[in-house]
């Protein structure tokens, strides 16, 4: 969730304890404690649909099925499916083509699949969705929304077997570096994988395959794939390392002036091969954001360095430096179907403002796709040193305290843990006090490595697809539970 909030104190550590927010009289209310009443109320129900129905399953006979295989894939039916608690509605039948909540689907391919919906929750703004403002306050917004999408996805055997790839690359990093007994449980998971990749490869493959079979081989899969999340910790200074490990160096402080939310996110993925990843951060937890004016052109002109320089109108330019755009700024293009596509968007460094117009000139780096062009708003990112051409820092990974640090700003500095799967999105919150500095958990007086914040993505299967010369036959996959 990257609104503007003072922190996020809705974690899973927390909920696995709270059962509600108790408000106390004379005292002050903060967004924080209204959001975690929301997140414990969900985690409830989430929790006992899990526990009394299974974590993938639709409420009747042929709802948010697969049928009518077809040239762009195949029918998902209208109707409901719950993963992990979790409702995904389909209102009405669609294509896999056609789908509401992923413009571009990957092509299906000649192989038998499996057919799996993922789930996840995105923050929606005023500015992605205008209805929200009150036209009565006379412009400013007010709460914002949390959206639960979802994804029918297919998965073939070459795919399985490209993310196990992926998946031993990071657990032998992440083995090296963790302290027991996490160092056994992951070594011990690192023999099962094999087998459990093969052994659902085996069923996709197969000529008769069971649905029973499919549907637990599948969670077991998609459980392995979130086994080696990516990690990251922070402090404000560096640890006095010589003598005491433990304590901190005496101008281990933060330096700014305000309270902040820090959000570090990343740009660029892993990949096999390796296209190294990257991240960015904003001290706002990436909540400045500028709606592109109606109607009005982007105009882009080629530059003479290979870059291209977009003219984008903006509805404002923002009030002042915490919510305002300057030159030399890094924005990002905001768009829905970069967002749902879980696309990298592109970076550009504003080179110039006009107040006058309410417009800025943004500088891109000239590469396919970039999203600029047909971008709806603009997202402010706060990163200024050691970034490359395209506006991004890269992700050096270390479990070392004494090595160096990433320095954000102001005295904030952070690392991330060898051996973590990194995805478009990936973030974690940083709550920063002028009193308290950074507020992160640490064990033994040592900053901890904690897992990233979000995104959290839900998997389960809802059915498999045999090819048989040429053409595919359909199955159900999940529980279905009759009326």
């Amino acid at each position: 969730m990257n609104g503007d909030f003072s922190r996020d104190t809705s974690g899973p550590a927390h909920l696995a304890r709270y059962t509600r927010v108790l408000l106390q009289q004379g005292r002050p209310l903060l967004d924080a404690d209204f959001n975690e009443q929301g997140a414990i109320h969900h985690d409830f129900l989430r929790t006992l649909a899990t526990d009394l129905l299974g974590r993938g399953w639709r409420p009747g006979l042929g709802q948010f099925s697969i049928t009518t295989p077809a040239a762009d894939g195949f029918t998902i039916t209208q109707g409901h499916f719950y993963v992990d608690g979790i409702l995904c509605d389909n209102p009405a039948d669609c294509s896999y083509a056609l789908q509401p909540f992923l413009p571009h689907p990957p092509p299906i391919g000649t192989a038998s699949f499996l057919v799996y919906v993922e789930c996840r929750e995105r923050h929606l703004n005023a500015i992605q969705r205008p209805a929200l403002y009150e036209v009565a306050l006379g412009g400013p917004d007010t709460a914002s929304r949390a959206q639960m999408i979802w994804q029918v996805r297919t998965a073939n055997a070459a795919w399985i077997g490209q993310q196990t790839a992926l998946l031993e690359q990071s657990l032998k990093l992440r083995i090296e570096v963790v302290a027991e007994p996490e160092k056994t449980a992951l070594t011990t998971f690192q023999g099962k994988l094999p087998g459990l990749a093969s052994g659902l490869s085996a069923d996709i493959n197969a000529t008769t395959p069971v649905a029973a079979d499919v549907t637990l081989h599948a969670q077991a899969w998609f459980d392995a794939a979130a086994r080696v999340p990516p990690r990251l910790r922070a402090m404000a200074g560096a640890l006095a390392g010589d003598d005491d490990a433990c304590a901190m160096a005496p101008d281990a402080h933060y330096r700014g002036r305000e309270n902040q939310l820090y959000r570090v996110e990343i740009h660029q993925g892993s990949t096999l091969g390796n296209a190294k990843p990257t991240f960015k951060w904003s001290r706002e937890n990436g909540s400045v954001m500028f709606g592109v004016r109606s109607g009005q052109a982007i105009a882009a002109s080629e530059a003479l360095n290979g870059r291209i320089t977009y003219t984008i109108a903006l509805d404002t330019l923002g009030h002042d430096r915490r919510d305002g755009v300057c030159v030399g700024d890094w924005v990002e293009a905001v768009d829905e179907s970069i967002e749902l596509d879980a696309l990298t968007p592109a970076l550009g460094k504003v080179i110039q403002v006009d107040r006058s117009k309410r417009s800025v000139q943004v500088d891109v780096a000239d590469e396919p796709g970039n999203g600029f062009a047909g971008c709806k708003a603009l997202r402010r990112w706060d990163q200024g040193a050691q970034v490359d051409n395209r506006g991004t820092i890269a992700l050096v990974e270390t479990s070392d305290a004494q090595a160096p640090w990433i320095a954000l700003e102001l005295g904030i500095q952070i690392q991330f843990q060898p051996g973590g799967l990194y995805r478009p999105g990936d973030y974690w919150m940083i709550p920063v006090r002028v009193s308290g500095g950074v507020q992160w958990p640490a064990v033994a007086g040592k900053p901890a490595f904690a897992a990233a914040d979000g995104v959290q993505r839900h998997r389960a299967a809802i059915g498999y697809a045999s090819a048989t010369g040429g053409s595919f036959t359909l199955h159900d996959a999940g529980r279905t539970m009759q009326p």
